[in-house]
């Protein structure tokens, strides 16, 4: 997470609920979710999809992502 104006925002409103919104979208900026991470380190064959969907702490949202990649 980057302290973008919209971030410092979210956090100083007591929003940070809303920070996770924030981050996926604020990848021009270089931030990246967790499971955007566990998702490039499926695809790179670096770590088991079990494992990965194990680490999400939002499972059902990586699921979704690793069921519509192609099998490598």
């Amino acid at each position: 997470m980057i302290a973008t104006p919209a971030v410092r925002s979210l956090i100083r409103d007591g929003k940070e609920h809303q920070l996770y919104s924030v981050i996926q979208a604020g990848q021009s900026h270089g931030m990246h979710t967790l499971n955007s991470s566990l998702f490039a380190m499926v695809e790179a064959g670096l770590v088991d999809r079990e494992v990965a969907l194990e680490t999400s702490n939002r499972r059902e949202e990586l699921a979704e992502h690793l069921a519509e990649a192609p099998m490598t």
